[in-house]
């Protein structure tokens, strides 16, 4: 089998959403930015990648 090894690639969320998603590039993983506001210690930003496939958080 001649299998193409994975990409490294950059994904850039820009947005001041609370949540914000993107794909990764071969499609078998979704990427998802929450976004947290606090008034006492700031903003906070948690990264999920979840395996599409499956919807397991990886």
């Amino acid at each position: 089998m001649n299998k193409q090894p994975p990409r490294a690639d950059t994904l850039r969320f820009e947005g001041r959403a609370l949540l914000e998603t993107a794909l990764s590039p071969d499609g078998d993983v979704r990427v998802e930015m929450h976004r947290t506001d606090d008034e006492r210690s700031g903003t906070w930003l948690t990264v999920q990648l979840i395996e599409v496939a499956s919807g397991e958080v990886l």
